[in-house]
């Protein structure tokens, strides 16, 4: 669920409104196995369809990354002693 609305730029949700009945019946045993096995092959569905629109670039951005790393190391140096 997470990775299928990271792909669709819906970002990371933490509250699952939609499926909380759904995931609380399963964490509390109240489905069997083929039924939960049902529900994952349609998240993993979903998580295909999505992976195959999305508008994440294939690979991350190293430099940007590299570069956020600097300012984070650079805005800790104080706490650190450095």
């Amino acid at each position: 669920m997470t990775g299928t609305d990271i792909l669709l730029g819906k970002g990371i949700i933490t509250r699952r409104r939609e499926e909380q009945s759904l995931l609380m019946e399963i964490r509390n045993g109240g489905m069997e196995f083929t039924e939960v096995f049902s529900h994952a092959n349609e998240f993993q569905k979903k998580f295909r369809e999505a992976a195959e629109r999305t508008e994440l670039p294939y690979e991350p951005d190293g430099r940007a990354i590299d570069d956020l790393l600097v300012k984070i190391y650079e805005y800790d140096q104080p706490l650190l002693g450095g």
